[in-house]
């Protein structure tokens, strides 16, 4: 405000200079430059009278400029106003269809005068039409209303116009489709400034779902009444039959004894001497007499009971009916039939009391079990049976596993010592040994899964629970399918925040076992070019899920049911992708041996997602488990290195003697005999010592215990095919150095070599082939936005 009156008295001053100049300027023209009194008088008279007009006219031109200026934040304020009115209708509109699409409750008005008609989305969902309004008139409407409805919704709504009142009116839309839609309608007619109808405006609710209930209501209330009308008539003869029984007491016998002769069980009434006083048809039958008349009042001990047993239970019964001990409600017991065929009776006994509460017999009822028990045994022995099968199944299966690994064991060591000096081969040989190492890798697969299966079945397979990082278990599963990534060109995508969550608690070895098994077959039934991402949120009760997602082939739903059976592909032995239906399974049993869960969703064409659940650790601090050092040569400088093995299979020696010689300066010598090892070492000391052990793992040999006695120790290697995984059978590995795997890998063998003799890695020349572990994986950042969980 104070710079506008200062810009005003600048202006104002420039204009009164201006005005003086002018008028001194006019006065010289009217009097010829006189500079008497007169003159000058005129002269300032002049200046004044145009400064004030001019003073004037710039006011009134400020009062309109601030007017204007006022007028115009005016009109800015109401634009506000009505940007803002506007959002908040659309905002109430966009609410007033969210509501009426909850509430299943659609919308219309009608302009009478010109025919025109709008509905809401909600309506035009209801009746059946597309969205927009789109040919909304009152003939369309009419047009979707039942045939057999449409002359009430007709006379309803002609009523509302007439009488300017509102209508009501259930009746039916048949939507394009053919189906029928039940409503509930209401609406409510205006009227303009002259009285005469202008709009009708109305809403079509949904109540299908409310009459169908109200149909399911009726029917369970008629059947309800049904019941209640049949328990009446129930409940009216149970009373008229025991009104009658208590008037007629002979009758009142007669039924009990149709009612006995009914009964499903043999029923017998003693009297204190144990003679037979009540029994009833099944029992006679049973017995080998022809009505139960026959047997009443003979003694029951001397028709029933067998000879060895007679006189222990006489004796027990006079104890019982004497009081002098309590009745045997509940016993099993032999009775022998009138052409002396033997049952055995299951028995529930009772006294039978006067009213004085003087015990006057016993009640029994009996059920013949002997069939029963012949089952049991049968059962029993059916059960030994599977049990010396199970361990039949065992034996056979350790036995199996070390014939099949022993030629396995020639077939790929060779294979690989051929496929590491390729000169003198030609491609199409090259081409054969890499189809002799990827098939015995398979069935080597084959063979470790369906052995896991078998021990997890017997209960000798346990884990190692320890506290892990998943990412570290990721990282390994991931490095291990990468050439199967690679080879089906898969991106691999990692939550990003996988590393903050917390520990969870598993087995190492079998948790990357699964992981790597779940992980190939999203590789494998993915699509060319696919996606798997890998993701890990809380689940439920301290449970940690981790989820295997891909864009893959997807499972049919009338196949879920069978996928975690053995051995069930689900059609896909067809497919040409490799596979043995055993994978899943096993997964599924390490996951519960590791009180985890396991579960999926899939859709045909649209790829499946796996989950585990695991443990959350109740620790927070990972320690991670440290690397064994392998005891070796210190400084060693050695040109030659002696290598001691004990192992009886010619094969097998062949096998290490060509592995060896792939690096010089190792020397083989081989025994088939422990002791004579022993004595070889005591005489000339090897380096390292090799030892081929049968599973289970014996205890400390004479030759381990002298290698440990050494300074410095002499390293021992066991050949053995445990996979480094304690079970029960006693694994001792601890009492050696390092554990190869069979079949042997020629890699393996030689790394753990130049190990235990302190020698460079990596090993000169790396041998090629599928047998060479893969390099690091190429994992794929996993996209900003988090992909869901299922389908």
């Amino acid at each position: 405000m104070h710079h506008l009156i200062l810009r005003s008295f600048v202006i104002f001053s420039l204009v009164g200079l201006s005005t003086l100049t002018v008028g001194h300027q006019t006065a010289q023209m009217f009097f010829d430059i006189r500079q008497d009194i007169v003159s000058q008088g005129l002269e300032i008279v002049l200046a004044i009278s145009v400064f004030f007009f001019l003073i004037a006219a710039f006011w009134r031109a400020h009062r309109t400029e601030k007017k204007l200026r006022q007028a115009n934040q005016a009109l800015t304020k109401l634009s506000q106003e009505q940007v803002k009115s506007i959002a908040k209708l659309s905002s109430n509109c966009e609410s007033l269809a969210k509501a009426q699409r909850i509430a299943h409750l659609g919308s219309w008005d009608w302009n009478i005068q010109t025919g025109e008609m709008t509905w809401s989305d909600e309506l035009c969902r209801i009746i059946g039409r597309q969205s927009g309004g789109q040919n909304a008139t009152y003939e369309a409407f009419l047009a979707c209303v039942h045939l057999d409805d449409r002359d009430r919704v007709v006379n309803a709504m002609r009523h509302a116009v007439d009488d300017h009142k509102p209508f009501f009116i259930d009746h039916r839309l048949v939507r394009p489709d053919g189906t029928i839609q039940y409503v509930h309608e209401q609406g409510e007619v205006e009227v303009d400034d002259a009285g005469e109808p202008s709009h009708m405006s109305g809403t079509v609710l949904d109540v299908g779902g409310y009459i169908e209930r109200e149909d399911e209501i009726h029917q369970l209330n008629a059947h309800l009444m049904a019941r209640v009308e049949q328990k009446t008539a129930q409940l009216t003869e149970e009373i008229s039959v025991r009104i009658a029984a208590q008037k007629d007491s002979q009758d009142q016998r007669a039924k009990a004894e149709r009612y006995l002769a009914m009964a499903g069980t043999m029923l017998v009434a003693l009297d204190t001497q144990g003679r037979i006083e009540m029994i009833n048809d099944i029992g006679a039958e049973l017995l080998g007499y022809d009505t139960p008349q026959d047997l009443i009042g003979k003694d029951w001990f001397e028709t029933a009971i067998p000879d060895k047993t007679r006189s222990v239970v006489r004796d027990v019964f006079h104890d019982i009916v004497s009081e002098r001990q309590d009745v045997i409600t509940d016993y099993e017991n032999d009775i022998v039939t009138r052409t002396g065929r033997s049952y055995l009776m299951k028995w529930h006994n009772t006294f039978v009391r006067d009213d004085q509460g003087q015990v006057i017999g016993i009640l029994g009822s009996a059920t013949d079990i002997t069939a029963q028990k012949h089952h049991e045994a049968s059962l029993i022995d059916a059960k030994n049976a599977a049990e010396e099968a199970s361990r039949s199944k065992d034996g056979f299966l350790s036995n199996m596993s070390q014939e099949l690994r022993t030629p396995m064991n020639a077939v790929l060591g060779f294979a690989q010592l051929l496929q590491s000096n390729t000169q003198n081969l030609t491609k199409t040989q090259i081409d054969y040994i890499a189809i002799i190492l990827k098939s015995g890798d398979h069935l080597m697969s084959l063979i470790n899964q369906i052995l896991d299966l078998s021990r997890i079945e017997i209960g000798v397979l346990q884990v190692d629970l320890q506290d892990l990082d998943l990412l570290d278990a990721l990282g390994s599963a991931t490095t291990m399918i990468t050439t199967m990534a690679k080879k089906y060109n898969i991106n691999i995508h990692v939550e990003d925040d996988i590393e903050n969550l917390p520990l969870i608690t598993a087995d190492k070895t079998r948790l990357r076992q699964v992981l790597v098994n779940l992980l190939s077959n999203a590789i494998k039934y993915n699509h060319e070019s696919g996606d798997v991402f890998v993701s890990a949120n809380h689940a439920a009760q301290d449970m940690l899920r981790i989820t295997i997602r891909d864009t893959g082939l997807g499972i049919p739903a009338g196949q879920h049911h069978e996928l975690f059976k053995p051995f069930n592909r689900l059609s896909a032995e067809n497919s040409g992708i490799e596979g043995t239906g055993v994978g899943l399974v096993l997964t599924q049993n390490l996951i519960q041996l590791m009180n985890g869960k396991i579960g999926f969703d899939s859709a045909e064409g649209l790829g499946s997602t796996f989950w585990i659940e695991l443990p959350i650790a109740h620790t927070n601090e990972y320690q991670p488990e440290k690397t064994a050092t392998l005891p070796a040569l210190q400084n060693s400088t050695k040109a030659h290195h002696q290598i001691l093995c004990v192992e009886d299979d010619p094969t097998a020696i062949r096998l290490l003697e060509g592995i060896v010689n792939q690096t010089d300066g190792l020397d083989l010598m081989c025994t088939p005999d422990v002791t004579k090892a022993l004595e070889m070492s005591k005489s000339s000391p090897p380096d390292v010592v090799i030892l081929n052990i049968k599973q289970p793992c014996g205890e400390e040999s004479g030759l381990q215990a002298w290698c440990h006695l050494q300074t410095p120790p002499i390293p021992i290697i066991a050949i053995c095919e445990c996979h480094g995984i304690r079970d029960t059978k006693g694994c001792n590995l601890q009492n050696y150095t390092a554990c190869i795997d069979t079949p042997l890998k020629t890699n393996e063998v030689l790394n753990t070599l130049r190990q235990a003799l302190n020698l460079p890695m990596p090993i000169p020349g790396p041998i090629p082939g599928p047998m060479q572990v893969p390099g690091p994986a190429s994992i794929m950042p996993f996209p900003t936005t988090k992909q869901p969980h299922s389908l």
